[in-house]
């Protein structure tokens, strides 16, 4: 029912505030939201990328497959060589790439011949959500759905709470990075 689905939306972004907030490891941090992205959509897959703008790229940090084990992956894509990834990034929107010639959504799709379709049938799926990850207005990352059961190019009813998550994974991200620059910067005034 949709009171029952509300109530298991609404779990999963306390649980997802409660990690984010509890916590400053942040693989462990990105494992339980790319956990809860993973159940609050029907990806089969979810890979969650860092944005690193010295060398223009967008490097993966981990991927958890449905009914797999979480890895770490790594992959690093050039944002010239996509420049529909980058317009997630610089515009904060989320975008669909379906393997189909249109899409009927409300997020923007890619021609036939794109860099970001060519990547989707190189990953063996039907569809794929792109999600920036924004905190403090600076995208930081960039979310992944992949699905290969079948294409989901329809902004749906949970598309808010997953650009949620995004943005908790944005967050935890940059927490992570101040925490690391405070412990090195601690660790230089002990030399001191």
């Amino acid at each position: 029912s949709q009171y029952s689905q509300r109530v298991h939306e609404l779990s999963l972004m306390v649980q997802s505030t409660a990690d984010v907030s509890s916590s400053l490891e942040i693989n462990a941090v990105l494992k339980s939201l790319s956990v809860s992205l993973l159940m609050a959509s029907a990806a089969d897959r979810v890979t969650l990328f860092t944005h690193e703008p010295e060398s223009d790229t967008l490097r993966s940090v981990l991927e958890i497959r449905r009914g797999e084990p979480l890895r770490e992956r790594h992959q690093e894509l050039a944002l010239v060589d996509y420049p529909g990834l980058r317009a997630v990034l610089s515009q904060h929107q989320p975008a669909a790439v379906t393997g189909a010639e249109t899409a009927a959504s409300g997020r923007a799709s890619e021609p036939a011949d794109s860099p970001e379709k060519m990547w989707l049938l190189r990953e063996g799926g039907k569809s794929l959500i792109l999600l920036p990850m924004v905190a403090r207005n600076q995208s930081v990352g960039l979310v992944n759905l992949l699905f290969t059961r079948a294409e989901r190019a329809a902004a749906n009813r949970e598309d808010g709470l997953l650009q949620a998550l995004a943005n908790q994974a944005a967050l935890a991200l940059l927490n992570a990075r101040l925490y690391q620059a405070v412990q090195i910067h601690a660790a230089e005034m002990e030399l001191l």
